[in-house]
C-alpha cells in the first residue's frame, strides 16, 4: 500500500548498509494523502475485491415492450477503470 516505487533511489540516499531504512518522499506523499499518484484511493486488497464487486450488469425493459428486455454494464468508477485496464480488461459498454 505504502511501497517505495524506487528502492534503488532510497537505497542509495542511505549513507551505510546498517543504517535504519528511512521513508521516500513518495511513500511519505500516499501515508499523508491516502492516495497514490494517479489520485486513487489506496486500500488493501480485500477491499479491492469489494469495490471490484459493486460493478453490476442493468436489466432494463421499455414500459411499452416489457419482454423485450436488454443488459448494460454500468459505468465503472475511477478506481474500477485503473484495475480493468491494470487486469487488461475491457468491459463491454453500451451506454
Amino acid at each position: 500500500m505504502f511501497q517505495d516505487h524506487d528502492p534503488q533511489a532510497v537505497e542509495a540516499e542511505r549513507g551505510s548498509p546498517v543504517a535504519p531504512a528511512t521513508i521516500s518522499p513518495a511513500a511519505k506523499r500516499k501515508r499523508g494523502r491516502r492516495r497514490n499518484d494517479e489520485n486513487l484511493p489506496l486500500s488493501s486488497f480485500a477491499d479491492l475485491m469489494a469495490h471490484l464487486a459493486t460493478q453490476t450488469l442493468n436489466t432494463a425493459a421499455l414500459p411499452k415492450a416489457p419482454n423485450a428486455t436488454f443488459t448494460t454494464i454500468a459505468k465503472p468508477t475511477t478506481l474500477q477503470d485503473a484495475a480493468f485496464k491494470l487486469l487488461g480488461i475491457e468491459p463491454m459498454r453500451v451506454q
